[in-house]
């Protein structure tokens, strides 16, 4: 996350005992205070020049999970491991397809990517060619299919 411009992220830690440290901070910005629901991860804009809440993040705090949050909440790409800008687009434009025509323009720009980007692209081009009729639910259920085969052969 840190490699990425105009992105800021800090933390504020706010202690429940003794010098009650950013307790203001926290009521401010209504962070509820009780350990269970700590941490929460507060996701604000500056766009139109004030200071404006997008949206709030309390789940599991791995990494992927923390840029999956982000990026789906602001629009800025972030790189997940093991994957590839060009073909994360592609993979949207072809999930957001409402026809098979559009579907298949967009698996033959992936097809021409995969070519360039090797591998690790070929991925995304067979999960696409296994969604070609079925649009975003196809999608899912391949997805579903491979995070299985993976599973199975980390174990």
């Amino acid at each position: 996350i840190s490699e990425v411009d105009n992105l800021f992220m800090g933390e504020v830690r706010v202690k429940d005992h003794g010098d009650k440290v950013n307790e203001e901070m926290a009521d401010r910005f209504n962070v509820d205070k009780d350990k269970k629901a700590l941490p929460e991860t507060i996701l604000f804009t500056t766009a139109d020049g004030t200071l404006t809440e997008v949206a709030r993040y309390g789940g599991d705090y791995s990494v992927d999970n923390l840029r999956l949050f982000i990026a789906s909440k602001s629009g800025v790409y972030l790189k997940l491991e093991g994957c590839i800008k060009e073909m994360d687009t592609l993979a949207d434009k072809f999930s957001r397809a409402t026809s098979k025509e559009d579907r298949e323009k967009v698996l033959f720009a992936a097809e021409s990517w995969a070519k360039e980007k090797g591998e690790d692209a070929l991925v995304y081009v067979k999960i696409m060619k296994a969604a070609l009729e079925t649009g975003k639910e196809g999608v899912e259920k391949e997805k579903a299919r491979i995070e299985k085969v993976m599973d199975n052969k980390a174990s």
